[in-house]
């Protein structure tokens, strides 16, 4: 429909691709699926069709040069400038999350805004909680065609490393 719109307006059509529609449909379906090979192909086939395409990695580019011969620029998408935030900045964010999400408020203590599940303030200074759980903040979308077993598997082992080396 968009390809047929871009001709028929005089525009040009261009993709950006996250990953392809077809693999996440196979999620549900299953990969001998009817449905999913004609979307595979509709893919493919529209995806040689645009005026221009892009993604976010240079695996994906490649991927698409390779094995369905578009050429896709890659265009990293990334912050333009990574910072740290303050203790100050943490703990006022925690504040926040805990209004909707209680994990990272203090089980103990929820309408406490000195105390998160990670900080607490006392006498205006933010300190970490010792024995804080990690925070790990992920760019992805967390959908099924996403592998998390090889990160989640690290910190299983690294977890383990760390309590063996330091029962404390």
């Amino acid at each position: 429909i968009v390809w047929l719109v871009s001709k028929v307006y005089n525009t040009k059509m261009v993709i950006d691709w996250h990953n392809y529609g077809y693999t996440i449909l196979q999620l549900r379906l299953g990969s001998d699926s009817v449905l999913v090979n004609i979307a595979r192909k509709i893919e493919r086939i529209f995806g040689r069709l645009a005026d221009d395409n892009f993604c976010v990695t240079n695996a994906m580019s490649c991927d698409l040069n390779d094995n369905w011969s578009i050429k896709a620029y890659s265009l990293h998408d990334r912050p333009s400038v990574l910072t740290s935030l303050s203790s100050r900045q943490k703990h006022n964010l925690f504040n926040k999350l805990k209004l909707k999400y209680p994990v990272f408020g203090c089980s103990s203590r929820a309408d406490d805004d000195n105390v998160t599940a990670l900080t607490k303030e006392e006498d205006g200074t933010v300190k970490h909680l010792a024995g804080r759980p990690a925070l790990i903040i992920s760019s992805t979308s967390w959908t099924p065609d996403e592998d998390f077993s090889v990160l989640l598997s690290a910190l299983v082992k690294y977890d383990k490393e760390c309590t063996t080396d330091h029962p404390d």
